[in-house]
């Protein structure tokens, strides 16, 4: 980027002078942005900040997103990172093509990926950090007609129908094998509609979030957050754990979520007993992301996990049962 360009956008926040530091990485999907930076100030070097831009035509929703993390700060949601104002008080800037964000860097340690899921402590803090946010949710109150998710409850199974038919289209070899499967959630398919809802981050795994050396430093990634499934962010979690290692699903981070969650009656009975469904169901998502990334060796890992998943449903219920109606720890 042009320096002029440069300071003309950094200057659009009250932060002061800052330079870019090209040496940092933020966390999370670089994906789901066209441009991604670190700016250090340059009169106070440890204030570091994030800024992002996308597509002009992804502004509506970045822009509600913005107003949706504000309201959950502002109801003491912890760990966020919220999006700043400019200084004509928007939640961003139009410039050079790209709708432009800003918030304040995070620091946060790598995730060892090989053995996290022994990690009971882990399994504790994510598990506080959903408790914290279903408490602070309801001051969100959303009724805008925007297409934000958050006055309506998204559903797995409306969003897996309207995928197979464009799957069929883009690799029909795959449609083909993932039927079955289908079929076999067609009892949680038909169960969803009455299950509680409640505000979701929406894509909530250990890469979404920012390690400490015992806790989180913070959570971040809320391009779908909105309302779903209340069980929705745990099934994500625990179908990240699986896919990563299928013996985390029964490791020690998944008792410290799994028991945290329970003590604090955090899920509905029903929620509970439909669980592996939902970790099964969620993995659609992810198999859309490999397809359209043509990964041919995640979709084949995939299609092996679910059906792990699928044949293990029973022992997961009663694994996960055994953990919520242990005692407690003296």
């Amino acid at each position: 980027m042009p320096e002029t360009t440069f300071a003309a956008l950094a200057s659009c926040w009250p932060i002061g002078p800052c330079r870019e530091l090209p040496g940092l990485t933020p966390a999370g999907s670089p994906e789901r942005v066209k441009d991604r930076m670190v700016l250090q100030q340059l009169q106070a070097p440890e204030g570091k900040f994030v800024l992002e831009g996308c597509s002009p035509g992804q502004s509506s929703r970045r822009w509600h997103q913005a107003e949706i993390l504000s309201r959950l700060a502002a109801s003491g949601c912890p760990l966020l990172s919220p999006w700043l104002r400019s200084r004509e008080g928007a939640w961003g800037v139009q410039l050079q093509g790209l709708f432009w964000q800003l918030r304040p860097w995070l620091e946060g340690k790598e995730l060892p990926r090989e053995t996290y899921g022994q990690d009971r402590w882990r399994g504790e803090a994510m598990a506080q950090f959903l408790l914290r946010l279903h408490q602070a949710a309801p001051a969100l109150d959303c009724d805008c007609n925007c297409d934000c998710g958050c006055n309506r409850t998204f559903r797995l199974q409306e969003y897996i129908g309207r995928m197979l038919p464009r799957l069929k289209v883009r690799n029909p070899a795959l449609h083909t094998d993932l039927l079955p499967v289908w079929s076999a959630l067609r009892d949680f398919r038909l169960a969803e509609n009455a299950l509680p809802a409640a505000f979701c981050h929406g894509d909530f795994h250990p890469l979404n979030v920012l390690w400490g050396d015992a806790g989180l430093n913070g959570v971040i990634d809320w391009e779908f957050l909105g309302r779903k499934t209340e069980m929705y962010d745990a099934a994500n979690l625990l179908g990240c754990l699986g896919m990563d290692d299928p013996a985390f699903l029964t490791g020690d981070m998944a008792r410290g979520l799994v028991i945290t969650l329970a003590r604090a009656n955090m899920l509905s009975p029903e929620s509970w007993h439909w669980l592996p469904d939902c970790v099964a169901a969620l993995r659609f998502a992810w198999m859309r992301e490999w397809c359209w990334r043509n990964n041919q060796a995640l979709i084949i890992q995939e299609l092996d996990f679910l059906g792990l998943l699928l044949d293990n449903r029973d022992f997961l219920r009663r694994s996960w049962q055994s953990w919520r109606d242990s005692p407690p720890a003296s």
